[in-house]
């Protein structure tokens, strides 16, 4: 037996529990007396035929077990494929899956959970993940990886959907992306650098961007300066030189503690900003790195020439269509029903933040899917000419990426899930698309993809 596989079979029990206290697992009844278990905030909580899940926000969704043929997925419930397609499950799969299968009940289920806790936490003792031994968490390199925090009025959720590396997403209270950064491994030192680092222009000076690397910090990564720094990133660096606090960010045991928010105390964030103001105008955070294509498309403002062009004929109409949408439901990958269509653009395509892009999710789960070759491909291309690849034998005609938005304002790509990855890998501030809308989705001005947040009001 390995000294490692030694230490994992004989870690002190009390160890194990307390490092998963530590963690946010617990498991036991309801005051209701139903099998439930906490994990990271969230509750989960069994009924023989569903799961229901209570988020640390208040908001909580049904899980339903097993083949339903004649279920929609009303409201708040889902099956097992849309809860992991909407990333509502994220651990354990096998677990959850043999439960949707019925091949174990809540019982099995629950001691399955909690054997497999118990495995990591002494895994995790091997590897000396201890109070001041702290190591590099692997598990935000994972693909599925996801963590929200709200704070101070924005919301900050890190994800890792194709794991090729973690992704900082800032929206405001209204759901509009003001903020992102992505990390993927540094070229030449140990932990992460950023691929690019943006902040919309009205929302600079707010410490938005800081507090992204604080909570990437916080979840246990060390950010290094990038490879390719511009301007704007050396200063960024030099500013937290200055503060004392670059030596936190690129160090896995920093003794630098913050006192502004509560986290496990194994990842010392940095401060976080504690005040967000209204935003201000005209100031630009530029990205940590350029490609020739981002200088060729970048825009102020996502305005287009194109035109919307509008078809509903009368009201009447458009709410027997609307009602026939919302009754078909979705189907296995949580997709809506796309009936008629009531709205596209007549000229000059829109060009659309690739920020706003890359949050819309495939029709077909493109994004936990992803064909390495054709995307490596598709940069190579985009990269060097600065455009989308050809649709057809004429080279100036570029391939757009094709978004539908659905009766309730759901936007989801249709064709050019890859592409839109390409572009923002490669750091481009916006493209041109295909949109359209269907069952009046045009209407629906909270939507991500509402004519009037892309320029088309």
């Amino acid at each position: 037996m390995r000294a490692q596989e030694f230490i994992i079979e004989n870690a002190d029990q009390a160890a194990v529990d307390a490092l998963l206290k530590k963690h946010g697992w617990s498991m036991g009844r309801t005051v209701n007396g139903d099998l439930a278990f906490t994990w990271q905030g969230s509750t989960y909580v069994f009924y023989g035929e569903r799961m229901r899940i209570n988020f640390p926000n208040g908001q909580s969704v049904s899980v339903v077990w097993g083949n339903k043929p004649d279920w929609h997925g009303r409201g708040n419930e889902f099956s097992f494929a849309q809860a992991v397609q909407r990333k509502l499950l994220t651990f354990d799969l096998p677990i959850w899956q043999a439960l949707d299968r019925g091949q174990i009940n809540d019982t099995q289920a629950l001691q399955k959970f909690k054997a497999e806790n118990e495995r990591q936490a002494r895994e995790a003792i091997a590897q000396g993940v201890t109070e001041g031994r702290e190591k590099f968490n692997q598990e935000i390199m994972q693909p599925g990886f996801e963590f929200r925090q709200e704070i101070n009025g924005v919301t900050y959720e890190v994800t890792n959907d194709q794991g090729f590396g973690p992704v900082v997403t800032v929206t405001d209270k209204n759901n509009e992306v003001i903020a992102q950064a992505g990390f993927w491994k540094h070229k030449t030192r140990p932990g992460l650098e950023s691929l690019s680092t943006h902040v919309e222009p009205e929302w600079q000076g707010q410490g938005i961007a800081a507090n992204m690397y604080a909570l990437m910090r916080m979840l246990g990564a060390n950010i290094s300066p990038s490879t390719n720094q511009t301007d704007d990133g050396q200063a960024m660096w030099a500013k937290w030189e200055k503060q004392g606090d670059a030596d936190h960010i690129k160090s896995m045991n920093s003794k630098r503690i913050a006192e502004n928010i509560k986290v496990d105390p194994v990842a010392r964030p940095l401060p976080i900003q504690k005040t967000i103001t209204q935003p201000k105008q005209n100031v630009y955070v530029a990205p940590e790195k350029k490609s020739p294509a981002a200088v060729i498309h970048i825009k102020p403002k996502n305005v287009t020439e194109g035109k919307l062009d509008v078809d509903v004929p009368n009201e009447d109409w458009l709410q027997d269509k609307i009602d026939y949408a919302r009754s078909k439901g979705r189907n296995s990958y949580g997709v809506p029903y796309f009936g008629s269509t009531t709205a596209h653009v007549r000229g000059t395509p829109p060009r659309v933040r690739v920020m706003r892009l890359a949050s819309l999710p495939g029709m077909k789960d493109e994004q936990n899917n992803v064909r390495k070759a054709d995307l490596k491909w598709l940069m190579d291309y985009m990269d060097k000419t600065g455009k989308l690849p050809p649709m057809g034998s004429n080279p100036n005609e570029e391939y757009l990426p094709y978004i539908m938005v659905a009766y309730n304002g759901e936007a989801w790509v249709n064709e050019g899930n890859h592409r839109i990855m390409a572009a923002y890998r490669l750091n481009w501030p916006d493209m041109p698309i295909e949109i359209r809308y269907f069952d009046g989705g045009e209407r629906i001005a909270t939507g991500t993809m509402a004519p009037g947040k892309i320029g088309l009001a």
